[in-house]
């Protein structure tokens, strides 16, 4: 690799600008040479729902290409543009630029081939997310801090606090008396995948991603692989494993391959991975565990990855208190459990145990209310029956 000056130089010097555009924007190279060579010649704007085509390229007179979307003003980058709009930094101040050019300059450091990802993938069909940012409160701040997150992580693994969403151009409203956040989820097709995760008693997730697991990019060969069940308990996890070294490689864009831990999370808690999706994933790991919540969804889905792959749940808690989430422990307890989980597992195969003996230990009203109407036999017969 050539090196310049600044992190720029090198990028340029280094790079082909229109594969780089390619890359983020899912749009053909020989469509952007099309519009390179013929300035007339327009494509379809993949960043937002353009029926008419209206995007086309080319380079300034310092050599830089650029996009331009004759329709929309919004749409108008070169590559260092492109990529802090996409991973949500700002290129005008140095923190943001240089994020945005460590992620074009940071090389894949996992081995799941494209088609394993998209296999994983329920369809192929993309709702277009344009979230509207505001600024972090402290009450954002002390929320994230109460469930074990580390606030520059979350940043970090681009987590932004917004006031509304545009979906497919129209205007989404979460409840307003609820806190809402968007997570970006990194890019497939030229479409940036969000999820939209408002906090409060109308709990609503909105989202345009169709893999099984949530940003499958942020992977890394490792010697634990954990799985939990949502974006917001993994930030938790690696902001507190291990004395939280995940949260110092992440701010110093230092590489993560082969070190103790990396965490990822479902899509979903009912989310069911492939058989060949797991052999992947074992080819990459010595160990791989779940963490799920106690409760009916997430006995089912530990069930499910334990008979079909013997691939063990931590389930956080004891043989006589089994707590429902992550969130409901104190954070530095709970990682001191899952860090010990990950090689004694709390084994799904115990939980019709757990049920008979300590049937009132269990505030998930699933799980009690269930077996409370059918009796323990039949809740058994259930979770059989889904097998």
């Amino acid at each position: 690799m050539k090196v310049g000056n600044t992190l720029k130089e090198t990028i340029l010097l280094n790079y082909d600008q229109e594969e780089l555009f390619s890359k983020y924007m899912g749009i053909a190279v020989s469509e952007i040479s099309s519009c390179v060579l013929d300035r007339a010649y327009k494509v379809n704007n993949p960043l937002r729902i353009d029926k008419q085509p209206s995007l086309g390229f080319y380079y300034d007179r310092n050599g830089k290409l650029k996009c331009w979307d004759y329709a929309v003003p919004l749409y108008r980058f070169d590559i260092f543009d492109l990529v802090g709009y996409i991973i949500r930094k700002d290129v005008n101040n140095a923190s943001g630029f240089i994020s945005v050019c460590r992620t074009i300059l940071k090389g894949s450091t996992f081995n799941i081939s494209k088609k394993e990802i998209l296999k994983s993938s329920a369809n192929n069909v993309y709702k277009v997310i344009l979230p509207m940012y505001r600024d972090w409160y402290k009450s954002d701040v002390k929320y994230w801090k109460e469930h074990g997150v580390n606030i520059k992580h979350a940043i970090n693994r681009y987590t932004s606090p917004i006031t509304h969403a545009y979906i497919n151009s129209k205007a989404v409203y979460l409840n307003d008396s609820i806190s809402k956040y968007c997570y970006f989820l990194g890019m497939h097709n030229g479409v940036a995948l969000y999820k939209l995760y408002g906090v409060g008693e109308d709990i609503r997730f909105i989202t345009n991603n169709k893999f099984k697991i949530e940003a499958p990019h942020e992977l890394y060969k490792a010697n634990t692989l954990i799985i939990t069940k949502a974006r917001k308990d993994k930030l938790a996890i690696e902001s507190n494993i291990a004395d939280g070294y995940i949260v110092k490689y992440v701010d110093k864009g230092k590489n993560l391959y082969d070190s103790e831990y990396c965490i990822t999370n479902l899509s979903g808690e009912s989310i069911r991975l492939s058989s060949s999706f797991v052999n992947t994933l074992r080819k990459n790991y010595k160990k791989i565990v779940l963490n799920l919540d106690f409760d009916l969804t997430g006995i089912i889905t530990g069930m499910y990855h334990k008979l079909k792959f013997d691939l063990d749940t931590v389930y956080l808690g004891n043989d006589t208190d089994i707590l429902i989430d992550l969130s409901d422990s104190d954070i530095h307890i709970a990682i001191k459990q899952l860090e010990k989980g990950t090689d004694k597992t709390v084994s799904v195969d115990s939980i019709d145990n757990y049920i008979a003996l300590h049937p009132g230990n269990y505030s998930s009203k699933d799980v009690s209310a269930y077996i409370k109407a059918n009796g323990k036999e039949k809740g058994k017969q259930l979770i059989e029956r889904l097998f």
